[in-house]
């Protein structure tokens, strides 16, 4: 059994305290901690490879669906996408996500980067599964758009207590690997 060097560890993983970086939201677009989310309520953090990906906007719906059961725990949805704020503020108007949803804008890339979510290679972006799974996304109404941001950018789902701890954490394997929101609902009830 081949051991892992701690060098070699994503951070943060369950069990890890959860990585407070500065984003944008808000009305305008300032500065905000992550921490500020989850210094009240548990958060599940969504980072979106970008706002024109089919398999993001399934994601999204796919929480959406769900709405009455994260109110009901006492967790907020954090969007988090590489797009600019204007950008990100149009997508979350648009579907008319309201609370328990916050959408927030890393155009720099700063949380990606400290929750260890990289660029793909071109295996996990076009492969015979992602485009299987494309033709299932456009056929439930989510189509692609022209990217604005990074294409390439790997979307990930962490959830965090209100303790700051890293109770569920998703890196995707490939662009439309979205992690089943049961899964989520799950280490939610069991980590508050």
């Amino acid at each position: 059994m081949t051991q892992t060097s701690s060098a070699a560890r994503l951070i943060p993983e369950v069990g890890d305290n959860a990585v407070d970086v500065t984003v944008y939201g808000g009305k305008t677009g300032e500065p905000v901690q992550l921490a500020t989310f989850w210094q009240n309520e548990s958060v599940v953090l969504v980072f979106l490879r970008h706002l024109a990906c089919s398999f993001c906007r399934e994601q999204v719906t796919d929480l959406q669906l769900r709405t009455n059961e994260f109110l009901k725990l006492g967790t907020r949805v954090v969007l988090v996408t590489v797009n600019r704020w204007e950008e990100t503020r149009k997508f979350c108007s648009d579907r008319n996500l309201l609370d328990p949803f916050v959408c927030v804008s890393d155009p720099d890339r700063t949380a990606y980067h400290a929750y260890s979510l990289s660029r793909g290679n071109t295996s996990q972006i076009f492969n015979p599964h992602v485009m299987a799974r494309g033709v299932h996304a456009m056929l439930h109404g989510h189509f692609n758009g022209i990217p604005k941001a990074d294409p390439f950018q790997m979307p990930g789902v962490f959830a965090v207590n209100q303790k700051g701890i890293v109770i569920f954490a998703h890196r995707h394997r490939d662009a439309s690997d979205n992690p089943d929101v049961e899964d989520i609902l799950r280490a939610i009830e069991a980590g508050n």
